[in-house]
């Protein structure tokens, strides 16, 4: 082998050395990046339809009268004339009793 030829694949090795080395961290990074960048988009997915959610909820508590009913039964204990409100201590015991 000549000197220009060793010389040749030398600098081809050297160039591929150091390619491998710039390259090789910016390809990590770039899995990284994308791996970061699904989480988030299935974060903001999760979000979306949470925030649908509340704006569909919303929307019935403003048009129905039933659903201002429900939360006024469930989330204040409020009951029509004539009804009694029960409160439950173990609501898990009675709602195993109420399965069986």
């Amino acid at each position: 082998m000549g000197f220009a030829k060793i010389t040749g694949v030398l600098f081809f090795l050297l160039i591929v050395v150091s390619g491998t080395y710039v390259m090789v961290p910016k390809y990590i990074k770039y899995n990284r990046t994308q791996t970061d960048l699904e989480k988030t988009e299935r974060a903001v997915l999760l979000l979306e339809s949470d925030v649908q959610k509340h704006r569909d909820e919303l929307h019935d508590l403003t048009v129905k009268p039933s659903a201002i009913e429900r939360v006024a039964r469930e989330k204040f204990g409020l009951c029509r004339k004539g009804e009694r409100v029960i409160i439950f201590k173990d609501e898990d015991l009675y709602r195993e009793k109420l399965a069986n």
